[in-house]
């Protein structure tokens, strides 16, 4: 509800209630209810109780609210320049899951590859060996095949 609604349903000529700006004369129209914002609004609110609400968020009062079935008041308010807006904690708590849950998945990602590079190293060592080892039998086998053939011939 904004100030406009708030005149329609208590100020307007059904509703009957005289509603006054800031210099004590009645709001009569829509335009004057636009005009006299907070004064509307302190018709109805405890505006230092709204007001500090909304420094305690860091808002600025836009003039709006809206009640609720349960009885809640939401107070509309835009950020103030000079604030930052800061998160809230289930924001803190969404945000430090997500980071470490990140960190840890790819702590377990470098230590899963670093295992498979050594399992590796080992491999083309050991490959390495049985290489050397059968390249020097190849060798040895064919030079023993040329002096046979030497023999022979």
């Amino acid at each position: 509800m904004d100030a406009v609604a708030l005149y329609e349903m208590f100020g307007s000529t059904p509703a009957q209630m005289i509603l006054y700006d800031e210099d004590r004369q009645a709001i009569t129209t829509v335009s004057d209810a636009i005009k006299h914002k907070y004064a509307i609004f302190g018709s109805f609110f405890d505006m230092s109780s709204v007001e500090r609400v909304c420094d305690d968020h860091g808002l600025e009062f836009s003039h709006r609210m809206a009640i609720t079935p349960f009885g809640v008041a939401r107070v509309y308010g835009s950020v103030k320049d000079s604030v930052r807006v800061s998160m809230s904690a289930y924001e803190q708590r969404k945000k430090s899951k997500t980071h470490s849950a990140a960190s840890e998945d790819i702590q377990s990602t470098v230590a899963d590859l670093e295992k498979k590079i050594g399992k590796a190293e080992t491999y083309l060592k050991i490959f390495e060996i049985i290489a050397s080892r059968s390249f020097a039998t190849a060798k040895g086998s064919s030079q023993d095949f040329r002096r046979g053939k030497e023999d022979y011939g």
